[in-house]
């Protein structure tokens, strides 16, 4: 018979985990999409002990759904935002972070694109007005998406959870054929869009959809009691899609973790939906996992057994 050697005292004093391990909802990395108009901002404001950073003032008038735990700062530069970022490290360093969670709104608006941040920051002291003719061999590009990911990324490594928008657009496709597609993309560059999506942990799209609704009411007719619908309304209905198997979707949404196709929110509603899709998801993971371990402990102990 084999002998078995209990690992576990040396992988307890190296900090070493097994099975899987899931930060909380607030410490995930979530990019959202949508087209203008669908809820990105506000779904920003629900989540709580979250700074949000607005680069594009959307939605002025509304205050975080926590004014509590969470803030909201409209940042007009990129120097502004550096400064806030530093901040934010330095706090996280001294084991002191003012919150947990960093939204960004929007990723275009910050650096996505040539009329963006840090675009007006490469170009401050520039003879040109346009990130395509500053330098050669596409220098202008290449430092923007530096920084863009720089930032990013120090918020990352400094522990926050990362909430990020941006805007989606159509573009066209040419196919071998000939032919032309329109795809659904993101309203970034194709750097920092890929970068926004290697670092974000988990990606959905915000959308909205109506429905008409009518109300049923009961009417006495003689001995019988019959129902009538009432008079017809229209609901407006926001939803945040998940499934990858959208085709539309198919390269924006993603998601390691489990997630219903589609989820109904309210305006104040959207982290609280998150969460707990969230916590249901990673729920199912753990017991997936526990299962194939039974089976296999089960497996390898039958065959010592048989031995």
């Amino acid at each position: 018979m084999a002998t078995v050697i209990d690992k576990r005292p040396m992988l307890k004093k190296w900090g070493a985990r097994t099975g899987p391990q899931f930060a909380g909802p607030l410490k995930q990395r979530v990019l959202l999409s949508g087209w203008p108009g669908r809820g990105k901002t506000t779904a920003l404001l629900s989540i709580p002990n979250c700074l949000l950073l607005d680069f594009e003032w959307g939605e002025s008038e509304l205050p975080p759904v926590h004014p509590d735990t969470s803030a909201r700062i409209q940042v007009t530069n990129y120097e502004q935002f550096a400064e806030i970022v530093d901040w934010l490290v330095n706090e996280a360093r001294s084991k002191n972070p003012p919150f947990e969670a960093v939204g960004l709104d929007t990723l275009d608006m910050l650096g996505g694109s040539q009329n963006s941040l840090v675009a007006a920051y490469i170009l401050r002291d520039s003879k040109v007005d346009a990130i395509t003719a500053y330098g050669r061999n596409g220098l202008g590009w290449a430092m923007l998406t530096e920084l863009f990911s720089r930032s990013l990324t120090r918020l990352v490594d400094a522990g926050y959870g990362l909430f990020m928008t941006c805007h989606l657009r159509r573009k066209m496709v040419e196919n071998p054929d000939g032919s032309v597609t329109r795809e659904v993309a993101h309203g970034m560059t194709a750097r920092t869009s890929e970068f926004a999506r290697s670092i974000a942990s988990m990606a959905c799209v915000l959308d909205t959809r109506v429905e008409r609704r009518s109300e049923q009411r009961q009417m006495k007719m003689g001995d019988k009691v019959i129902t009538v619908p009432g008079q017809a309304e229209e609901v407006v209905l926001h939803e945040c899609i998940w499934n990858t198997e959208l085709p539309d979707y198919k390269d924006i949404v993603k998601s390691r973790v489990p997630m219903p196709s589609r989820v109904v929110w309210t305006p104040k509603t959207w982290y609280e939906e998150f969460a707990r899709a969230y916590e249901i998801g990673t729920k199912k993971v753990a017991e997936a996992v526990r299962e194939a371990t039974t089976e296999s402990t089960t497996e390898v102990a039958g065959q010592e057994k048989g031995g």
